[in-house]
């Protein structure tokens, strides 16, 4: 998947609904190896309040162990306000080592100069990953992130592989932030679970 952009600006008349840039949710063998790079998803805005959700990238392929190998990188999502659910800048699950024998990666991606009212995530990286190779999560920008009141928390990155799953280093990120109430959270990385 490779050289997709909406740049020349994207705007969603009325309520704002889901939109989804890319979103792979089906089937694929453990031997398979997935590349998402050079997308360029950027100035697309919802003024209309809504319940849709926005996803950038959305990497869900349901495959058995040890998994699709997948590897997502050089691509941006930036410029987007988007008056409604749930916004993921970068959703990736089942990452394994498919025919190649080695780890998944998701690096050098740019997330920038979002405005959003629900839930927002920079990065977020979910269950299930190879047995044999950590998955990689570096050298991302994520930054200039705001929730608005809808919104009970936002995330630079959302870390919810469980144990000693994933490498995360060298990732830059800069002014999270939540404008909702006292009660709602701004956290630059969220781990759920693990040990490192």
């Amino acid at each position: 998947v490779k050289s997709n952009s909406i740049v020349g600006g994207f705007t969603i008349p009325g309520l704002a609904g889901d939109l989804l840039c890319y979103n792979a949710s089906g089937f694929c063998a453990a031997a398979s190896n997935v590349t998402i790079t050079e997308n360029n998803f950027s100035n697309v805005t919802a003024t209309g309040y809504g319940t849709g959700s926005f996803e950038g990238i959305t990497q869900n392929d349901i495959s058995p162990a040890p998994y699709a190998h997948v590897e997502i990188y050089n691509n941006v999502i930036s410029n987007i306000y988007y008056n409604g659910g749930r916004f993921t800048g970068i959703y990736a699950r089942y990452l394994g080592e498919g025919s190649v024998a080695s780890r998944s990666a998701i690096y050098s991606n740019t997330i920038t100069n979002i405005d959003a009212w629900g839930t927002t995530t920079g990065i977020n990286l979910v269950p299930n990953n190879s047995p044999n190779y950590r998955t990689a999560c570096f050298n991302n920008t994520i930054t200039d992130m705001t929730a608005r009141e809808h919104g009970d928390q936002i995330f630079g990155a959302f870390i919810q592989c469980q144990g000693t799953s994933v490498d995360f280093y060298a990732n830059k990120i800069t002014n999270i932030i939540h404008t909702g109430t006292i009660t709602s959270k701004a956290m630059g990385l969220k781990i759920l679970s693990g040990t490192d």
